[in-house]
């Protein structure tokens, strides 16, 4: 039975098709490194990691032709020790603040411009 923080990460995990397949398989496999990596305990970060790469160059490049399989990902445990950068939240959450800081002013342009950019880019990671 799938745990809930195995099923954010299967569902975080992006389908890559650059070669014509999938390497997103193997999904009791998975399951099973993630039960023995006591991985459920980590899911948050394990989460937060799979995020983040999602939108590195390195998963991006050639269609995403450099995305491991998540046993891969898992079995190698790649997010351990990794500096996972601050998630975009917390930087809509500054620009917030900044606003709130000149006094209720509205926000400049530029302001606008960037607390739309993040909004849009926090909806396609969650869709």
């Amino acid at each position: 039975m799938d745990t809930p923080g195995f099923t954010l990460f299967w569902a975080a995990w992006p389908r890559n098709v650059a070669h014509g397949y999938s390497r997103k398989g193997a999904k009791q496999e998975c399951a099973k490194l993630w039960a023995r990596g006591d991985c459920e305990a980590q899911a948050g970060t394990i989460c937060r990691h799979v995020e983040w790469l999602k939108d590195s160059p390195d998963w991006q490049k050639e269609g995403g032709m450099y995305i491991p399989a998540p046993a891969v990902y898992l079995r190698q445990m790649r997010w351990d020790g990794a500096d996972i950068p601050e998630p975009a939240q917390n930087a809509t959450q500054r620009l917030l603040a900044e606003q709130a800081a000149h006094k209720g002013a509205p926000p400049s342009p530029e302001q606008r411009d960037r607390i739309q950019r993040l909004a849009s880019s926090i909806v396609r990671r969650v869709a």
